[in-house]
């Protein structure tokens, strides 16, 4: 909220606005904000808050936006389903028997719901691609390397067969 209140002064005050000024932004659990938690939903990764925050958090905050809320993943991002120890189960919600479809899963969700317009998860083998189609969203992954992942917890360190990428999704 102070995020909010910081955007709404800047635009009283008449200073110059970034371009996604005060739009919410949902952020999967994997990439760092400062002051939360991200563990990759293994619930030995929960420790100290982070101190720092990813480098597209920052750039996403320097033109304005707001991250409000950080969103479930599966145990170790690698299923089609979407739960972990920490957090819990994350269903479709078109069907409640039904998976949101991957480790995106929680961003999807919350788009399809109408609870977001725009959320910002990661990519390996498709989980900015798959989760959206699941749950009637849409999502892009853009090429590897073209967007910061610095900040972004992997649990699988060292891994570079397929490269990771943040992307947005959105309604």
């Amino acid at each position: 909220l102070d995020m909010a209140r910081a955007c709404d002064a800047r635009r009283g005050a008449n200073e110059e606005l970034g371009l996604l000024h005060g739009l919410p932004v949902a952020i999967k659990e994997n990439i760092n904000i400062k002051g939360m938690h991200s563990t990759g939903g293994i619930s030995g990764n929960i420790r100290e808050k982070e101190q720092t925050d990813s480098v597209l958090v920052e750039v996403l905050q320097a033109h304005g936006a707001i991250p409000f809320v950080k969103t479930n993943i599966p145990q170790t991002m690698m299923s089609f389903e979407c739960s972990n120890p920490i957090y819990g189960v994350t269903t479709n919600p078109h069907n409640a028997q039904r998976s949101p479809g991957g480790s995106t899963g929680g961003d999807a969700v919350l788009l399809a719901l109408g609870a977001s317009v725009v959320g910002v998860g990661t990519d390996i083998a498709g989980s900015t691609r798959i989760p959206p189609a699941f749950c009637g969203v849409v999502g892009l992954k853009p090429t590897p390397g073209r967007v910061s992942a610095a900040g972004v917890l992997t649990v699988m360190e060292g891994f570079t067969g397929v490269g990771k990428t943040p992307g947005p999704q959105s309604r």
